[in-house]
């Protein structure tokens, strides 16, 4: 999952330390263009392309990257592609923030990725292009998806493979093209800072009634996804249509797992007896289950229990992230499999004049939405070792 950055703050900066959560990256937002200020004003400023002179690529724009090679002085179709540069995850420190997942923008391969090929594989006829390997779906795991990107100097690009054995794409490994941001119309990025760690060790108030429908819920986290991280209905292009990115925030908040009333006013003690699961997932309101079958390519499947279903596929690295940080914070369960515990507890009041009791278990509740607003998915876990008790 990424946090976001203004470019304001890093260009400049040097020794900076990474961060040593696992799965997690920075998006750099382009907060230093002339630009920005007229397409605020300008309708005609909305389509201009500005050049970019220094590393790291701003992730709120698309870039079109121009090669034109020496003697030839009209640049041709070939030697021009519309991409997202998506930062690869957990960067080393000496990557510098450049190794990138190359995203094809428009085109009938809108969505895929470049993949660099094997050295030997294709060198012979990589004149042009034409001994590329083949755009691919994204999968984190698949080292010759990635590229580190070189700065020659001002303005001045090229691309390495990240794997030892491969050859990037004939117009990203050439020397040198040039990249132009332009800023599309369904990306809006704004501070996202990731797990807010005071506020997460706060828990919840239990300023509510015993009688209320939903609890209040606490924001504690926000982060953004690429939508190569996710999967849903329709392919890549109506995806990408919707949203470029989804948020992800965690809430936190009580959920009730018991609740009684002490109707004779003779009771100074109540058992409580319930089965709970210790994690829950949601796709359109819907309580959805694990596909396994579906498991591949680096994703795995939430879908609906009834036949044919749609559902929505999650990267392994945004669940696996997810379950680092929840364990982290306390949560037991497993990893794979549905889990269902029976609590059985003791609770003592101070008298027998209560009405009501009820229990509590705290929820951490994972939100991804698309950036236009709408719900994509919701990943709850529940600490069964975490309770709280109220009396009324």
């Amino acid at each position: 999952m990424y946090t976001t950055r203004p470019l304001s703050t890093f260009r400049g900066s040097h020794g900076e330390r990474r961060s040593e959560e696992p799965f997690s990256g920075s998006l750099f937002l382009d907060d230093q263009s002339e630009f920005n200020i007229l397409s605020s004003s300008c309708c005609w400023a909305k389509n201009v392309k500005e050049p970019l002179k220094n590393l790291p690529f701003p992730q709120d724009r698309i870039i079109t990257i121009k090669y034109s090679p020496r003697g030839e002085k009209n640049i041709k179709r070939a030697n021009k592609a519309t991409v997202f540069f998506v930062p690869v995850l957990n960067q080393p420190s000496s990557a510098s923030f450049n190794r990138y997942h190359v995203i094809i923008a428009k085109g009938r391969n809108k969505g895929k990725v470049y993949v660099c090929s094997k050295e030997g594989i294709g060198a012979c006829c990589s004149c042009r292009g034409e001994g590329d390997v083949k755009p691919r779906p994204f999968d984190h795991r698949d080292v010759h998806q990635q590229m580190e990107i070189v700065c020659e100097k001002e303005g001045l690009f090229t691309a390495k493979s990240v794997a030892h054995d491969g050859q990037p794409p004939w117009l990203l490994g050439s020397k040198y093209w040039k990249a132009y941001a332009s800023k599309p119309k369904n990306c809006h990025l704004s501070e996202a800072l990731g797990l807010r760690q005071p506020l997460r060790s706060c828990l919840p108030d239990l300023n509510f009634p015993i009688h209320a429908r939903d609890c209040p819920k606490v924001t504690i986290g926000k982060w953004y996804c690429p939508f190569v991280f996710v999967k849903e209905a329709g392919g890549l292009d109506v995806q990408m249509k919707r949203a470029l990115y989804y948020e992800m925030t965690l809430e936190q908040f009580w959920k009730e797992i018991y609740t009684c009333e002490n109707n004779s006013g003779e009771e100074r003690t109540v058992e409580v007896n319930a089965l709970v699961e210790s994690k829950a997932v949601f796709v359109d309101g819907k309580e959805v289950g694990q596909d396994n079958k579906r498991r591949r390519d680096g994703f795995i499947w939430f879908a609906p229990f009834e036949s044919k279903p749609k559902g929505v596929g999650l990267s392994l690295a945004i669940r696996e992230r997810m379950i680092w940080e929840q364990k982290k914070g306390g949560w037991i369960g497993d990893d794979e499999d549905e889990e269902v515990e029976r609590i059985v507890r003791e609770f003592g009041g101070e008298n027998n004049m209560w009405r009501r009791f009820a229990c509590y278990i705290l929820v951490e509740r994972y939100v991804l939405k698309r950036v236009d607003g709408s719900l994509a998915l919701t990943f709850d876990f529940r600490h069964l070792i975490k309770f709280r008790t109220k009396w009324e």
